[in-house]
């Protein structure tokens, strides 16, 4: 071939060994398949195959990954692409870049919590408790605000969080 990727040639089939479905992945993308068979002048080939180059082929199937998924069989989840685009089909990079609130190669990762934002560059404000944020809006966690409780009056068993007790 002159143009494209070989992805797959067949070095050790034979006429009693080749299976009747034959499946292979090629990693990497393309727009269409060529299929061939071939027969090179002064090359000797097992004494059973045919001098003329001839096929036998009933389907030839391609398949891609839907969106939101890459790999191998299509087992992984995309990571959060910016603006929705789709991951690569093959690594599950994004070519646009991360979502805000996301980093690493397959923008899988939140920031650290005390960042949010595009690339992860804004600082969660001072006012927030530890300083830790929403990986995205940058709010403030909820779980990070201080919790105020009283302690438990005398009969109460100490679990209400508002630390008011009436007693009976």
């Amino acid at each position: 071939m002159s143009q494209g990727i070989l992805c797959f040639k067949d070095r050790k089939f034979s006429t009693r060994t080749i299976p009747a479905v034959f499946n292979t992945t090629c990693s990497m993308p393309g727009q269409y398949v060529i299929y061939y068979n071939e027969r090179l002048m002064n090359v000797s080939y097992h004494k059973k195959y045919s001098p003329y180059v001839q096929n036998n082929l009933c389907e030839v199937e391609v398949y891609e990954c839907s969106p939101g998924n890459y790999g191998i069989n299509c087992l992984q989840k995309c990571g959060e692409c910016r603006g929705k685009s789709p991951c690569n089909k093959i690594n599950g990079s994004c070519p646009d870049g991360c979502s805000a609130g996301y980093i690493g190669s397959l923008c899988s990762e939140h920031c650290k919590e005390t960042f949010y934002g595009k690339n992860c560059a804004l600082k969660c404000s001072k006012s927030c408790t530890h300083q830790r944020c929403h990986h995205v809006s940058g709010v403030c966690n909820p779980d990070e605000k201080k919790r105020k409780t009283k302690k438990p009056t005398e009969g109460s068993d100490g679990n209400d969080e508002t630390g008011i007790h009436f007693k009976h």
